[in-house]
């Protein structure tokens, strides 16, 4: 999230928090905003109306990132992505777009070098 963002999330967060019968300090909810940077303010609102329908108590940052990761691929379905987009040739002309994959194939040497290596 952005500066801009700031008032947003602060109108989200208090009223989950009403909606949950919490008060939340000043500090709380800058120690809130800081956890949060790595989000979106458009992710971090789908993930609040997420939670709102499925948490019962009041959501720490720690369960956003519990619901991020539950639709993440485990390592091994990553990599047999990887290896499927190698072995397509699809990585001739672009990465696969997943930042994180990228990032890891990247560290590895790159698509092409895994597509050029035996299984």
């Amino acid at each position: 999230m952005i500066a801009s963002d700031r008032q947003k999330f602060i109108e989200i967060v208090l009223g989950f928090a009403e909606l949950k019968g919490k008060q939340l300090s000043a500090p709380a909810l800058e120690l809130y905003w800081r956890a949060m940077q790595g989000w979106s303010i458009e992710e971090f609102q789908e993930a609040a109306e997420e939670l709102l329908r499925t948490c019962e108590f009041m959501p720490i940052p720690k369960d956003f990132e519990d619901l991020r990761k539950a639709g993440r691929d485990t390592a091994g379905e990553a990599w047999a992505r990887v290896i499927g987009w190698c072995a397509s040739g699809a990585y001739r002309d672009r990465v696969m777009g997943d930042p994180v994959i990228d990032r890891a194939v990247a560290a590895l040497g790159g698509y092409r070098s895994i597509a050029m290596h035996e299984e």
